[in-house]
């Protein structure tokens, strides 16, 4: 049986340069949780959306803004995919092959979108450096060097197959991850054209991340939290309100609690796509349970059902 602690040592065992995405499905099954991933979600598809073209492909989909649950249930579940298989499996393959139609058929209504290298290269910088910028941001050291080379990899091997407008190969991924999170702040701290689109679609991420996790009264902390961990000039491109600094100081305060309490509870044996959140299992959750989303070993992975019909907007 796994030890009060056994996580850290488990992903000890294993070379970051070989092994690397066992270590990062490792951290995403046993360390991850949906309300992480959902400030994730937000901060990537914000960043991502500064581009004028971002902004209005985002906003041309309208899902973000008429149906903007689903749309993080179904971006949640291309992400689980790429945790819990490797890179080269047909599961994660199949998985960007959909992605790559999607920004395709977009494009072919709204020429140019997708047609950026580097709003790519970020998507996939940010994926593998969010969490590690959470922790930098509270006063933590961040990502160990094992974890900043599994990520780095992992982030690597998708992005090598994804496609922008025209099926052209995304290239010039960085080289490790100090170049990964220099190239994520770079892109960050350019000086991007505010516009209308990028505000409201900014606005719904926002108000998403609200409605699931602090409804009704409690949205104004909800807002405080996204805010606060916005980077500064994403937040001056988007045109969204500065959080108030006692409730950034307060954010600052509970999100380092909540790493610390972290390392000091026992480390989770149940995987998360198979564990309860609340009184009920979220629909992601729900989902991945009912299409084989188990936790996979090296020896015996069990491959998801087919889902063919569902045509899925990340």
């Amino acid at each position: 049986m796994r030890g009060y602690k056994w996580l850290d040592k488990e992903m000890a065992k294993l070379d970051p340069h070989t092994e690397y995405h066992e270590i990062v499905r490792l951290f995403g099954e046993y360390r991850l949780g949906e309300m992480f991933l959902n400030i994730g979600y937000a901060l990537n598809f914000m960043d991502v959306t500064m581009p004028p073209h971002g902004g209005d492909a985002l906003a041309f989909g309208r899902k973000s803004i008429d149906r903007p649950q689903r749309r993080f249930e179904d971006s949640m579940y291309f992400f689980w995919t790429w945790y819990l298989y490797p890179p080269g499996s047909e599961e994660v393959r199949e998985s960007v092959r959909r992605l790559n139609r999607i920004h395709a058929g977009v494009a072919r209504r709204l020429p140019g979108a997708f047609a950026h290298n580097d709003d790519y290269v970020q998507g996939m910088c940010l994926l593998a450096v969010v969490p590690h910028r959470l922790q930098r941001y509270v006063g933590l050291p961040g990502f160990d060097e094992r974890l900043q080379i599994a990520f780095h990899l992992w982030a690597r091997d998708i992005c090598a197959q994804l496609t922008s407008e025209g099926d052209v190969p995304v290239v010039d991924f960085p080289a490790d991850f100090e170049s990964l999170a220099d190239f994520a702040d770079d892109y960050d701290a350019r000086d991007w054209e505010r516009t209308d689109n990028g505000h409201r679609v900014s606005e719904a991420f926002i108000q998403q991340f609200c409605d699931r996790w602090f409804p009704g009264r409690w949205q104004p902390i909800g807002r405080t939290i996204m805010l606060s961990v916005v980077p500064v000039n994403v937040r001056r491109v988007m045109q969204l309100d500065e959080p108030h600094p006692l409730g950034e100081l307060a954010v600052k305060i509970g999100l380092r609690s909540y790493f610390f309490v972290q390392r000091l509870l026992p480390d989770p044996r149940t995987p998360i796509q198979r564990r309860r959140i609340g009184r009920k299992d979220s629909p992601t959750l729900r989902k991945l349970k009912t299409t084989g989303g188990l936790s996979i070993s090296r020896a015996n992975r069990t491959p998801p059902a087919a889902d063919k019909d569902r045509e899925m907007s990340a």
